[in-house]
């Protein structure tokens, strides 16, 4: 692929760069985005070691969701209160950061509503819905909204499910179409004047004292002053020791036998399964918690035991008198922690890492991007 380069080819992208950017999803693209808003006209690539981007970014559900109650009540037993909703805060607002770069038409948002369903076996409902005032509390002291959670049982009988028996909604959550908003990145990123590499897979990086050298598969090498690494869950091919764990989930879309509509993006113990509805087909995915050791990986292949569980979800709450057939089903790789914060840090003054997303990238993704750049442009004075 690369043994026959031209003059042009050569000359346009492998150049030394003032810049280059390790990963080309929501994170890298945005990062790319705002070196070339402060430095116009630096030379800026993202290279990526797939044909789209790799990890999450166009894996994910297209949810534009902060967390749901019992998943912040779950968070509230392994981190302070503050953690929890100063992260809750960044989620909220990164969204708004994400609709002030990208029109909402452009990525089909549609602010539909979140809700957490609640079933027999959910023995903790009465726990999570007494600690709604305090959830409530919290998050208007942060984003300004009374009332965030509502129990609102009554919608359970306008949604075509079965067997669940509590629902917590709100209305501030909605749904994206994730390919559309990579896309809307990168004819922005590459307006300003960026380059985006696919199919470059990065062995290692070497560094001298001006100047770092990116050794690719395919054969060829990278050379640039500055790298920012935005590879969410494949960070530990970089940096071993990086509190960064992979994590798959997998997701199916399903072709009922009469369309089906769910107006929202709905979450189901806490979190770990998750639905909502594409052009009358059902996407659900999720499952991890069923075989967590196992998950912890950066292999696309499936686990039959979370694709059975899923299947049975569908048929058990959601299609019961239907026949359906699935139309796809993949898996995507997200970069969990002890704590859901993201890392921004740098580890010299010309490697810097903008990752761990904590399973919420299209939340706070943008901001980490953001974020990211900055960090790397000022990190001269990194000591």
């Amino acid at each position: 692929m690369f043994s026959n380069l031209s003059y042009w080819e050569r000359d346009h992208y492998f150049n030394q760069s003032n810049y280059i950017i390790i990963g080309s999803g929501i994170v890298g693209l945005n990062a790319g985005i705002r070196i070339l808003e402060l430095e116009p006209g630096a030379d800026v690539l993202i290279i990526e070691q797939g044909l789209i981007s790799s990890g999450a970014s166009t894996k994910n559900a297209g949810f534009a969701c902060f967390g749901s109650p019992s998943e912040l009540i779950e968070d509230l037993t392994v981190n302070p209160p503050e953690q929890v909703f100063n992260l809750f805060e960044k989620r909220y607002t990164g969204i708004h950061d994400l609709l002030k770069r990208n029109h909402s038409n452009d990525i089909d948002y549609q602010k539909s509503g979140g809700y957490e369903v609640f079933d027999d076996s959910s023995l903790d409902f009465n726990q999570i819905y007494q600690n709604i005032p305090y959830l409530n509390s919290e998050i208007e002291k942060r984003i300004h909204i009374p009332n965030y959670f509502q129990l609102d049982n009554q919608r359970l009988k306008h949604f075509p499910l079965k067997g669940f028996t509590n629902l917590i909604a709100t209305p501030h959550e909605g749904v994206i179409n994730p390919m559309k908003l990579i896309n809307q990145l990168a004819i922005r990123f590459t307006t300003l004047g960026g380059k985006i590499l696919n199919g470059l897979y990065v062995n290692s990086i070497e560094q001298t004292e001006n100047k770092i050298k990116l050794n690719c598969k395919p054969e060829i090498t990278l050379h640039t002053s500055k790298v920012l690494i935005a590879v969410n869950g494949f960070t530990k091919h970089f940096f071993p020791n990086i509190d960064v764990i992979p994590a798959r989930n997998q997701v199916l879309v399903i072709k009922p036998e009469q369309a089906i509509s769910l107006n929202g993006c709905f979450h189901f113990n806490k979190g770990y399964v998750y639905f909502r509805t594409i052009n009358g087909h059902l996407l659900i995915g999720g499952g991890r918690n069923l075989d967590i050791e196992s998950e912890n990986t950066i292999s696309v292949d499936k686990n039959p035991q979370i694709t059975n569980y899923l299947i049975n979800f569908v048929k058990d709450h959601i299609l019961l008198d239907q026949k359906f057939e699935i139309t796809d089903h993949w898996s995507g790789i997200m970069g969990l922690g002890p704590i859901k914060s993201p890392i921004i840090k740098l580890v010299n003054n010309q490697i810097g890492l903008a990752v761990r997303l904590g399973g919420m990238g299209v939340a706070i993704g943008t901001r980490v991007g953001i974020e990211g750049a900055e960090m790397i442009i000022n990190s001269t004075s990194f000591n």
